[in-house]
């Protein structure tokens, strides 16, 4: 079966969907309720994208905007944007067909082509039980940058993920960090 993937903002009216979706992928206490959702779409400071396979609501991704203020992101410098990728999950019906790997690396360019800097660093924190995910990183270019631990609670860690992308009229490459630099 031939799979179109379009990736857009969510709007208001995705919410219900998107905890549907959420509901499906993450244990209930890690889920989103259709509220949470909505306020997502509504703060300025979180980007909430949608993938639709043959125009139905398959995934999300959720970005939050991180403006330099923050220390603990050990910034390089205040004039460029450093974005947090909070949550990306896809209905289990549509995994398989790339869904995840499309938000993610369309979000990105959606996001490097919306903000006016002209580099940006994307960032995630993935369980290192969660396979899945630790792959799909690496393939769009991701690099393990620390381990942070009890993350997900006590004795539970996170490894950080992070890649900076170019935007430029002449490169539109990702420059990943090594960890061993």
């Amino acid at each position: 079966m031939n799979k179109s993937i379009i990736i857009r903002k969510a709007g208001f009216y995705d919410s219900k969907r998107l905890s549907e979706i959420d509901s499906a992928c993450f244990p209930p206490e890690q889920s989103s309720l259709e509220e949470a959702f909505t306020a997502f779409i509504q703060n300025p400071s979180i980007e909430v994208f949608v993938a639709e396979v043959n125009g139905y609501v398959a995934g999300y991704s959720l970005f939050f905007l991180q403006d330099g203020s923050s220390d603990e992101l050990k910034l390089i410098d205040d004039e460029n944007f450093v974005f947090q990728i909070g949550s990306v999950a896809v209905d289990p019906t549509y995994r398989g067909y790339g869904v995840a790997y499309q938000i993610i690396s369309k979000s990105e360019r959606m996001l490097l082509k919306e903000y006016e800097t002209s580099s940006r660093r994307f960032i995630s924190e993935i369980s290192p039980d969660n396979q899945p995910s630790l792959g799909l990183f690496h393939s769009l270019g991701y690099s393990q940058t620390e381990e942070l631990d009890n993350y997900y609670g006590q004795g539970k860690p996170a490894l950080r993920f992070e890649k900076t992308l170019v935007d430029s009229p002449f490169a539109r490459f990702s420059l990943s960090p090594n960890i061993n630099n």
